[in-house]
């Protein structure tokens, strides 16, 4: 059985990281786990989404979103920072869904915004058309050496 629920202090180790665990592993980009720590950590003060998925006690699924202002538009958007689901079926689609009622919900919110990661999976692009998110925008990325 799966559970959905904000994060408490003592989540933020694990879900740092299962969050570790789960980026991407490049020549160019170093991720330090203090970093992660102090952005999981963020989430537990409630100011912006958050949710983690337990199953049998361990972190098997985690979302949030900062919000923040829209630039020359009115109202904010909702930038989704963190979207993980491993082993255990379904539980990211749950998660989606539960961003999407959020949102939906959230009068502050007009659009949410979920970057997918350069050689994302063919499944998770159905995975977020299936959840609602119809709009795709490539993004070109300037990155230095």
């Amino acid at each position: 059985m799966v559970t959905y629920r904000a994060l408490t202090p003592l989540d933020i180790e694990p879900v740092a990281d299962f969050a570790m665990d789960g980026l991407p592993r490049s020549e160019s980009l170093r991720a330090s786990r203090e970093k992660v720590l102090a952005v999981v950590a963020h989430f537990e003060t409630g100011a912006d989404f958050h949710l983690i998925a337990l199953a049998d006690g361990r972190v098997v699924g985690a979302i949030a979103a900062v919000v923040s202002e829209m630039l020359f538009f009115e109202r904010c958007e909702a930038v989704v920072v963190m979207f993980q689901a491993r082993g255990v079926p379904g539980v990211g689609r749950e998660l989606l869904q539960r961003l999407r009622a959020w949102a939906d919900a959230d009068m502050r919110v007009r659009r949410v915004v979920l970057p997918e990661e350069m050689g994302a999976r063919r499944g998770f692009e159905r995975l977020l058309r299936g959840c609602g998110f119809e709009m795709t925008q490539r993004v070109s990325v300037y990155q230095k050496g």
